[in-house]
């Protein structure tokens, strides 16, 4: 509160402010409390040339915390001086810090680690023993549940948080239902939970683009004879069925070569689109390369396979589909089928049966409704 060569004196309000911010960094919390508790009495109306106020009796023993200087307002260094205070509460309550350790073993042992988000709450019940906890994250704009103990959905549409990616909250209906070193433990886990949850979600993000269709946004050919492997074991084990479509694109090279590949790509989106349409929703559907596409259909019978075979033909060749500035095209499919087991109980094997199929009805000219592709311009 003196003038200094580098700046004026500053007010009580603005040195009391400073000293705060320094608790548990500079400044012993006990002995900073007690002077700010003697403050108004210290500084109301004395003459500072009077004599010195006497001594205060205290009537317990102070044991001063060893801090480290850390004289700085930057948020990183703020952030580390409580994550160091924490740590060395932390080091006083064994239950808490074997949660701690036993949640960074479980963070670091898989990246796809929200399988073990439930599990996470499991551990922090043992120290911080809560009613209901939940974790969300953020996804457009919304906080979604990824993991919960006793905290019910509908709970989400109630939190009006700003500027976070996620949250975790754990709930108790009885006042002070948590300490302060509960709440030091917690902001030692949050940090590193985030950091996981982040790298997880980096790589499900990659995974997914490996398996996708840049163009249709469908899933890709990878993607697809993966699905295949996994429904054709199930059906196996379960005695059902799994049906295979293969479908072609009858004459997208000439609207490759008439109007470019960006024509070609969005007939390409809307084809996908009209087939994906016509799918269940427990059905896939993925883009396999080129003009050609693969739907997979769970627990079909043949007269089913045929109806929905028929379904898509006459999706897409209802279509008029823009490729140009007052140009469309009438595009056809052509489709062939196969079914396991009937067909046999060896994916590519099957895979090869509805592409042989396939081609056996465009020769036929079976593929379309229409004899011939056509391309009709719009006056």
């Amino acid at each position: 509160m003196s003038d200094r060569p580098y700046r004026p004196a500053l007010s009580l309000d603005a040195a009391v402010d400073i000293m705060k911010q320094q608790r548990y960094k500079i400044f012993d919390p006990s002995i900073l409390d007690l002077l700010l508790e003697a403050l108004p009495e210290l500084i109301a109306g004395r003459d500072p040339d009077s004599d010195p106020a006497p001594e205060r009796e205290i009537s317990e023993t102070l044991t001063p915390i060893q801090v480290k200087q850390t004289w700085t307002a930057d948020s990183a260094t703020h952030a580390a001086a409580l994550r160091y205070k924490s740590l060395a509460l932390l080091s006083h309550t064994p239950d808490q810090l074997w949660a701690f350790y036993e949640i960074l073993d479980m963070l670091g042992a898989d990246l796809e680690f929200e399988k073990g988000l439930t599990e996470c709450l499991h551990i922090l019940h043992r120290p911080i023993p809560f009613e209901k906890a939940g974790i969300f994250v953020l996804e457009n704009d919304e906080f979604v549940l990824l993991a919960a103990q006793g905290f019910p959905d509908h709970c989400v549409s109630r939190l009006a948080l700003s500027r976070h990616h996620g949250l975790i909250a754990l709930c108790g209906t009885e006042p002070d239902a948590f300490s302060p070193e509960q709440a030091h433990a917690l902001r030692l886990i949050t940090p590193k939970l985030a950091r996981t949850l982040l790298s997880s979600r980096k790589v499900q993000r990659i995974s997914v683009e490996a398996e996708t269709d840049t163009v249709t946004g469908l899933p890709n050919a990878r993607s697809a004879f993966r699905r295949l492997e996994i429904e054709m074991n199930r059906a196996q084990r379960e005695r059902a069925t799994v049906g295979i479509l293969f479908m072609d694109i009858d004459g997208l090279k000439p609207v490759n070569d008439s109007f470019g590949h960006r024509a070609g790509d969005e007939l390409l989106v809307e084809v996908a689109a009209r087939l994906k349409g016509r799918l269940r929703a427990y059905d896939f559907a993925a883009r396999i390369g080129g003009d050609e596409f693969i739907a997979i259909l769970p627990g079909v019978s043949r007269e089913d396979l045929i109806a929905a075979a028929d379904s898509m033909r006459l999706a897409v060749a209802d279509a008029l589909i823009e490729v140009a500035e007052d140009t469309t095209a009438h595009v056809t499919i052509s489709i062939g089928s196969a079914m396991c087991p009937y067909d046999g109980l060896d994916a590519d094997d099957l895979v090869a049966l509805s592409d042989r199929r396939m081609y056996e009805a465009k020769v036929k000219g079976r593929g379309s409704s229409r004899a011939n592709q056509e391309i009709a311009a719009v006056s």
